[in-house]
């Protein structure tokens, strides 16, 4: 995982919002997903929090728990989702 920022212009003002950013492998080669949404420059989330949580997740293997639970075309995203309620919960 790592951050990205994206620059947009709204009228004379640029703001530059940040996500949280994975990669992951698929047969038509590698991918890259958003996991987060961080906000504006000038009003982030706690970045660090965030991320840290989210390694917690994958290193103790709960990513890969909760797909092989969950069936069906939702499975992926319900597993991210799970991840970014448990890792969000204690940063604001």
């Amino acid at each position: 995982m790592f951050p990205r920022s994206t620059l947009v212009k709204s009228g004379d003002k640029k703001i530059r919002y940040w996500k949280l950013v994975e990669n992951y492998h698929t047969q038509r080669g590698t991918r890259q997903r958003v996991v987060a949404h961080l906000g504006s420059w000038e009003n982030p989330r706690k970045f660090g929090d965030v991320y840290v949580a989210l390694r917690f997740w994958q290193t103790l293997g709960l990513g890969k728990l909760f797909s092989d639970l969950l069936v069906g075309r939702s499975a992926e995203v319900n597993c991210l989702v799970a991840a970014l309620m448990a890792a969000m919960e204690g940063s604001d």
